[in-house]
């Protein structure tokens, strides 16, 4: 597994696919609903498998660095393949984001967890700061945030 940003404009397209597959198609919305405006300032990760018997990505994620967030980065888009969780893929895409936010200079994360993934970011060191207002297909949302 190779851990880095898209490279070409397969990958990209590969990269935007999987957002949409993992985190939006399984409520109903529509291709385009896994792109956003600050896709083109974000530092961009996915973790691409070599292996025939792997899919061809395996995690995406994005680093957000605004400029409303003085010492904190904002996680995005963050998504491991269904078939391939508990493997440890995960937490190797989110080491590599961790690491890009270091060099950033910011001091913190941020970001939005579903519901169903505040276990696995507790396990990282992750705390929840609050429930938020359902947001993207009425899913409920927990701000978290850990200090690097």
């Amino acid at each position: 597994m190779c851990l880095r940003s898209p490279e070409n404009p397969a990958e990209w397209a590969a990269y935007y696919f999987c957002r949409w597959c993992w985190l939006r198609a399984p409520w109903g919305l529509r291709p385009g609903s896994e792109r956003d405006p600050a896709d083109a300032s974000a530092l961009h990760l996915a973790l691409f498998s070599a292996q025939e018997s792997l899919p061809k990505i395996a995690a995406v994620g994005c680093v957000v660095l605004a400029n409303d967030l003085e010492t904190a980065a904002r996680l995005r888009f963050v998504a491991t393949d269904p078939s391939l969780r508990s493997l440890g893929y995960g937490r190797r895409l989110m080491t590599g984001l961790e690491e890009l936010v270091t060099k950033s200079s910011r001091t913190r994360i941020i970001l939005h967890a579903r519901e169903e993934a505040v276990p696995f970011y507790l396990k990282l060191g992750y705390r929840v700061e609050h429930p938020l207002p359902p947001a993207v297909a009425n899913i409920p949302h927990f701000l978290m945030e850990k200090a690097l």
